[in-house]
């Protein structure tokens, strides 16, 4: 009680037409989804590697530390805003850092940004810190400082890839 030797191979339009050399099966474990990822992961691995100089470089944090004074003077004098034209001049200055400089610079950006917020806070309301009303608005100038120094920095990069990349 067999099968018949015509059942037991299947013609390709039981398979749906589809010919063995139509098929391309991606090798998983050498292909990555997307080179440009694991290119910066590689680096990340590479940063971490090399310990903490690798991971936070004091010049480009005194150059985005720089900026972002400027830019906090600069945008300050411009939008009557207070606090928030001070964090609106860190992003610009982070923006304008990434969209010029190589490489990631998160956390100098951050560390800056966090620095300039918090200072510029301290001596815009330096009666309320002393007398100590004012330490959780210098803690929120210092986070706001710091995400916007980080954000900055990514929107910059992702303007400088956008207008760098091959199309």
């Amino acid at each position: 009680m067999g099968l018949p030797a015509e059942a037991a191979v299947m013609p390709d339009r039981d398979r749906g037409g589809i010919e063995d050399s139509e098929v391309e099966i991606p090798d998983v474990g050498t292909d990555p989804v997307d080179p440009e990822a694991a290119a910066e992961g590689e680096t990340l691995r590479l940063r971490l590697r090399h310990g903490r100089a690798a991971l936070f470089s004091l010049e480009t944090f005194l150059v985005v530390l720089a900026l972002a004074i400027a830019g906090a003077f600069l945008v300050g004098r411009l939008l009557p805003l207070g606090d928030l034209a001070t964090l609106v001049g860190i992003l610009t200055a982070a923006f304008l850092h990434a969209a010029v400089a190589e490489g990631r610079h998160y956390l100098e950006a951050a560390v800056a940004g966090a620095a300039v917020g918090g200072i510029w806070t301290v001596f815009g309301n330096l009666v309320g810190v002393v007398l100590g009303v004012g330490v959780p608005v210098v803690a929120l100038a210092v986070a706001g400082g710091g995400i916007a120094g980080a954000a900055g920095h990514y929107f910059g990069r992702d303007l400088r890839h956008g207008l760098t990349r091959e199309l």
